[in-house]
């Protein structure tokens, strides 16, 4: 323990030898040798009480304290501000110059605040956290990497599955990653250049509600963490035997959704959280078909399900999309036209062609995917809602983001919004 004392020439504390307090000192601050009496170490009460005015506690450190008496009457804080001032209304809540920023700082601040350990990367929209989660099927932990960024508006979280296959294999890899994202649970499988990745998005929520929540960002965290270990062994069979195998994906992804308490929405609730958010809704079979504008069912080209604690909604394209026209989207509505003019299925090649587009469009930073089924093309959003209070802002952004894919007229025709 160090104790310390007050130079008598400056007055500046000087530490002092525990085993010899009387030796002479040399002060750091003036330079002199001075012989400083020790300060007297205090003890804290072993009991702290406040003084009653009926007894006056003798061990009291407050006993000398005078109280002031308290003022007769209640507290008005009006009679605070003098009557000539006049009250100035807070200022307008103003948007971030970089929404991007603010997000990834967010959701940064809530890792830090929760004691969670976190590593920031180079720039300022990313960071990487490890995230250990029980493994159901072995009772063991599996430790997820996972790297949180910013992007369009919403938060990214991705984590690694598998290194670069053999060219020679990219074409059951991409069959396969085409089936992981039609029946995966939220998450994305992308195929890369570092290798095939997993990534889920997440809806922020109103300014007045905090962007997230911690409930909200470890949902998704193990929402990733499920989605990746239910893809791993099918990724490790198409890697051995070269074949895709879908009976084993539709398997393996029976139960969709990772383990933890979650909101789910009934058919109806859906059906009346589409009608607040703005839309006209038709119950079509077990799905609710939605539109802009009002017209018959047979009409309405996006249609949503909730079904195993999620809500997906697709859309059929066409060939008269109204997407950015890129060279990928480009190539997919000249297979879509290709197949609708002659009405015969694809070649082999042209499927695999089609699927290094798709899996171009779904790397982009848009809440959709695309996937390739029967023939058709399907615009697909898959959500798991965190919160049991989803707001119709929240549903508004998943549906925009299906007719602007999905619509074709000129009231469609606009610049792509963020969540496309």
């Amino acid at each position: 323990m160090v104790r310390f004392g007050h130079c008598p020439r400056c007055g500046n504390s000087v530490p002092l030898s525990v085993e010899h307090p009387e030796r002479p000192v040399e002060c750091h601050y003036c330079g002199e040798m001075v012989r400083v009496n020790p300060l007297e170490e205090y003890h804290v009460p072993d009991e702290i009480e406040l003084e009653t005015d009926g007894k006056a506690s003798g061990g009291n450190p407050w006993r000398d304290v005078g109280r002031p008496k308290p003022a007769s009457g209640s507290f008005n804080f009006s009679e605070l501000v003098p009557p000539e001032m006049a009250v100035v209304p807070a200022a307008p809540p103003t948007q971030p110059k970089d929404p991007d920023k603010a997000l990834t700082t967010f959701a940064l601040g809530m890792f830090r605040v929760r004691g969670w350990p976190v590593r920031e990367l180079d720039g300022y929209k990313a960071f990487e956290v490890k995230a250990g989660f029980r493994n159901p099927e072995t009772g063991q932990q599996d430790v997820c990497e996972v790297t949180v960024s910013a992007r369009a508006g919403t938060l990214t979280l991705e984590t690694h599955l598998a290194a670069l296959p053999h060219p020679s294999l990219w074409g059951p890899v991409r069959e396969t990653l085409n089936l992981l994202n039609a029946y995966s649970g939220g998450s994305v499988f992308l195929l890369r250049e570092s290798g095939v990745v997993v990534r889920i998005k997440m809806i922020p929520r109103p300014a007045e509600q905090g962007a997230f929540s911690a409930h909200g960002i470890l949902l998704a965290m193990r929402q990733l963490n499920h989605d990746r270990r239910l893809a791993n062994a099918v990724m490790v069979d198409v890697l051995q035997s070269g074949l895709t195998d879908r009976a084993y994906i539709e398997r393996r992804f029976a139960a969709p959704c990772a383990e933890g308490p979650s909101a789910v929405l009934s058919g109806d609730q859906l059906q009346d959280l589409a009608s607040l958010a703005g839309f006209y809704t038709f119950q079509y079979g077990d799905a609710v078909a939605l539109s802009r504008h009002a017209c018959e069912p047979e009409q309405c080209r996006v249609r949503m399900l909730a079904q195993d604690g999620l809500m997906r909604g697709w859309a059929v394209l066409d060939d008269n999309l109204t997407r950015v026209p890129t060279q990928a989207w480009t190539f997919v509505k000249h297979v879509i036209k290709n197949a609708r003019e002659s009405g015969a299925m694809p070649s082999r090649t042209m499927v695999g062609r089609l699927l290094e587009r798709l899996n171009v469009l779904n790397d982009s930073a848009g809440l959709l995917r695309f996937v390739y089924s029967d023939g058709c093309v399907l615009a697909m959003a898959v959500y798991r809602p965190v919160e049991a209070d989803m707001t119709p802002e929240e549903f508004r952004f998943l549906a925009d983001a299906l007719l602007r894919c999905a619509r074709d007229d000129s009231d469609e025709r606009r610049e792509i919004r963020r969540a496309v």
